[in-house]
C-alpha cells in the first residue's frame, strides 16, 4: 500500500457530519475525514512495519494513523519511546495522544523503560508529550507498587491537558488506595488547578462512594473558604 492508497482510503471511508463533530471535541486545527477509530486503527496494523514517511501535514487522520503504525510495530519499545519524542512535539490535541497511549500493549516487564521515560520527559516544555507519559500510567500501571514512583511528579503545572491526565491518574489511585492517595491529595495547593481538577474526577466517578464524596466536598469547601 503507496500513500496514494491510503489517501484513497480516506476520502472513501470520509464521513463529514462526524468530521465537524470530531474537531469540535478535538480542537484542533487539521483537516478531519470523519473516519471510525476501528478504521483507522485496522489500517495501522496493515502498515505497522511500512517504512515511508507520511505526510502527515495532511489531516487528523494521517497524523493519528502515523503514530499508531509506531506504536503497533515490532520496533523496540526504546526505539518507539525516541520516535515518540520528536512525534509528539508536532501533535496539538489529546485524542491522537490517549489513542496511541493505549495501543501500545505495555506489561510489567516494562515498567522500568516507562519510568524512565517518564521521568525523562516530566519537565520538558512539550505538553503532549508530558500528558503521554501520564496515559501510560493510567493505561497500565494504575497500582499500589507504583505510588511511591508517580506520586512525587503529580504537581501543578501550566497545561491544562496535563493537569487533566494528572487528576485522572490521581482518582484512579484513589479505587485502588484510598488512604495513601487521600494524602497525596491533601498536599495539593488550595490555591492551584490541580486540586479542583482531582475533587471533579472523584465526584463524578460512580466507584467513589457516596459518603466519601460528602467527605471530599467537605474537605475541598474548607479549603476554598481558607484562601
Amino acid at each position: 500500500m503507496e500513500i496514494e492508497d491510503v489517501l484513497a482510503y480516506f476520502k472513501e471511508h470520509e464521513n463529514s457530519e462526524k468530521a465537524i463533530f470530531d474537531q469540535k471535541i478535538i480542537l484542533d486545527h487539521q483537516k478531519h475525514y470523519g473516519l471510525k477509530m476501528g478504521e483507522i486503527r485496522s489500517l495501522a496494523k496493515k502498515l505497522k512495519n511500512s517504512h515511508f514517511v507520511f505526510p502527515r501535514e495532511e489531516s487528523y487522520e494521517m497524523n493519528l494513523l502515523c503514530g499508531l503504525t509506531y506504536a503497533y510495530s515490532s520496533y523496540p519499545l526504546k526505539d518507539k519511546f525516541n520516535y515518540f519524542k520528536e512525534y509528539f512535539k508536532t501533535i496539538d490535541n489529546w485524542a491522537i495522544v490517549d489513542s496511541i497511549g493505549v495501543s501500545l500493549s505495555l506489561k510489567e516487564k516494562d515498567y522500568p523503560l516507562v519510568f524512565e521515560f517518564f521521568k525523562e520527559v516530566n519537565d520538558c516544555k512539550e505538553e503532549f508529550l508530558i500528558r503521554f507519559s501520564y496515559i501510560l500510567y493510567l493505561s497500565y500501571y494504575v497500582d499500589q507498587k507504583y505510588e511511591k514512583d508517580i506520586f512525587p511528579y503529580i504537581k501543578e503545572k501550566q497545561s491544562y491537558y496535563i493537569l487533566m491526565s494528572e487528576a485522572w491518574l490521581l482518582a484512579k489511585f484513589y479505587i485502588i488506595d484510598k488512604i495513601n492517595t487521600w494524602k497525596k491529595i491533601k498536599t495539593l495547593s488550595k490555591e492551584g488547578k490541580l486540586l479542583n481538577y482531582t475533587v471533579r474526577k472523584l465526584l463524578d466517578s460512580y466507584q467513589v462512594s457516596k459518603e466519601d464524596k460528602e467527605r471530599i466536598k467537605a474537605y475541598y469547601g474548607n479549603q476554598k473558604n481558607r484562601k
